[in-house]
């Protein structure tokens, strides 16, 4: 299977699109090549150079100032409208955007959203379309390229990054518990984005044997909320590579390689994300094989696919769990 699209007008960081990606031999997301309205193509804010976004069938990709490239799933556009879905802790709610075209300039006129540390809700957006075959895009999972085979640590080192990153983690975490996510919030998290990708780039994933199971925790307590794709996808390859080593801290590599596939417009395979409809049932998204799902969770050291599905009606006595059809 094999597609291929240019992405970014004048702009030349490495980007993602998900043909034959396999990360670690596991992920392919399959590209929609039905045809497309005209809003489809590569679109850069009159305001911010920085702000480029390309609209692909089944997709919508971003950058930002920071070089993070966050990847939508867009399950339908319709004449004025673009429908992100509901994909449960991932992006609750969903979103709708609409939007007005004249000849080159496109303007988001409700639910636009701008990307600067998290996403923004602003009044209005106006894109002018730009060529997209100025640059030569190469897939790239990571944004640091390659990760590092994990080389050696002074203890000193270890202690001073395990610290750094719990210290981070909790800041973070304490301020998702509050509610109070305003502007100081948002920044920090940048920041711990960004030093992340550093952190990651000099010293490799941050595994638990190497640093801590605590801070291999909080590093992926950062980096399942970067808007970052190539970031989470990083972090994947890491995770994965630090569980089949026997690293002790359990089920975060399930989650992620989930919510990465939801963003992407993919069927999870874990079954780790749900929501909950209106009328109080539980929906599990999208999966992408029910009869291999108890074996994928066994080797990604998850409980059972039906001891999970009990847990699940324990928290929704009165009501039902079910599974959306997969995509």
């Amino acid at each position: 299977m094999r597609s291929h699209f240019s992405l970014f007008a004048r702009f030349t960081f490495a980007c993602l699109y998900f043909t034959s990606l396999s990360l670690a031999g596991e992920q392919e997301i399959e590209a929609d090549k039905k045809a497309s309205p005209s809003i489809l193509g590569t679109w850069q804010n009159i305001t911010d150079p920085f702000d480029l976004r390309v609209y692909e069938t089944g997709h919508l990709y971003q950058s930002n100032k920071n070089g993070e490239l966050l990847v939508l799933p867009v399950s339908q556009y319709e004449a004025g409208r673009i429908i992100i879905p509901d994909l449960g802790p991932a992006m609750r709610g969903g979103i709708v955007m609409k939007y007005t075209l004249h000849q080159d300039l496109l303007t988001l006129t409700q639910g636009a959203l701008i990307m600067d540390g998290s996403l923004k809700r602003v009044p209005q957006i106006t894109l002018k379309r730009v060529p997209d075959d100025k640059a030569n895009i190469s897939l790239k999972a990571s944004p640091i390229g390659p990760l590092k085979k994990a080389p050696r640590l002074d203890k000193a080192t270890a202690e001073r990054l395990n610290q750094n990153l719990i210290t981070r983690m909790q800041r973070d975490q304490a301020s998702r518990s509050s509610g109070n996510y305003g502007k100081e919030a948002v920044e920090a998290q940048t920041d711990d984005y960004l030093w992340l990708k550093e952190t990651i780039a000099k010293h490799g994933w941050i595994d638990a044997k190497r640093f801590s199971p605590q801070a291999a925790q909080a590093a992926f307590l950062i980096a399942q909320h970067c808007l970052d794709m190539r970031l989470r996808l990083a972090a994947q390859e890491g995770i994965k590579k630090d569980m089949e080593s026997g690293s002790p801290v359990h089920g975060i590599h399930a989650w992620l390689y989930d919510r990465n596939r939801l963003y992407c417009r993919g069927n999870q395979r874990y079954g780790t994300h749900y929501r909950q409809l209106p009328s109080g049932d539980i929906e599990i998204l999208p999966l992408e094989s029910a009869r291999q799902i108890d074996s994928w969770r066994r080797k990604a050291r998850q409980s059972s696919w039906e001891s999970h599905q009990k847990s699940l009606s324990q928290l929704v006595p009165k009501k039902r769990v079910i599974i959306a059809p997969s995509l």
